[in-house]
C-alpha cells in the first residue's frame, strides 16, 4: 500500500496530494497494530505487551489503517477520472485494497492501464 500510495502520489496529473511521510508513518502503525494483536492472540507467555502500550496502539493503529485506505484508493480514482474523486466513487477501491489477495486481482489491471498510459503520454512528448 504505501509503494502504491508513493507511487500514485508522484503522478504530475494526480489532483489528490497527501504527505508521503505521514502515509509511511500511517502504513507502519497499520503494520504494527496488526503486529500486537497477532501476538496477543497467539499467547506467548514469554512475549508480554505492556498494557500502556497496547491502549496507545490501537488509536494510533486505527488512524494508520484509515488513513491508508482514505488517500491511496482515492488518488487512484482521481488519475482515473482525471479529477478529484469523491467518497462514494471510491468507497469500493478501499474495500478491494482491503481484502488484499482478492482485491489486488481488479484493482492490478486499472493501475496497468494508468501506467501505460502515462507511457505513452511520456514517448509522445519525446518524440515531439
Amino acid at each position: 500500500m504505501f509503494l502504491l500510495g508513493v507511487s500514485l502520489n508522484s503522478i504530475k496529473g494526480n489532483a489528490h496530494k497527501f504527505n508521503k511521510w505521514v502515509l509511511l508513518i500511517a502504513s507502519f502503525l497499520g503494520m504494527l497494530i496488526y503486529i500486537e494483536l497477532n501476538m496477543s492472540r497467539l499467547g506467548n507467555g514469554s512475549f508480554q505487551i505492556s498494557p500502556i502500550f497496547s491502549i496507545h496502539l490501537a488509536p494510533l493503529g486505527m488512524f494508520g489503517i484509515i488513513y491508508t485506505f482514505y488517500n491511496v484508493p482515492k488518488s487512484l480514482k482521481t488519475l482515473e477520472l482525471g479529477r478529484k474523486a469523491n467518497l462514494t466513487e471510491f468507497i469500493l477501491d478501499s474495500i478491494l485494497l482491503f481484502a488484499f489477495p482478492i482485491g489486488i486481482w481488479f484493482i492490478q489491471p486499472r493501475i496497468n492501464k494508468i501506467y501505460k498510459k502515462l507511457n505513452e503520454e511520456i514517448i509522445i512528448a519525446n518524440q515531439a
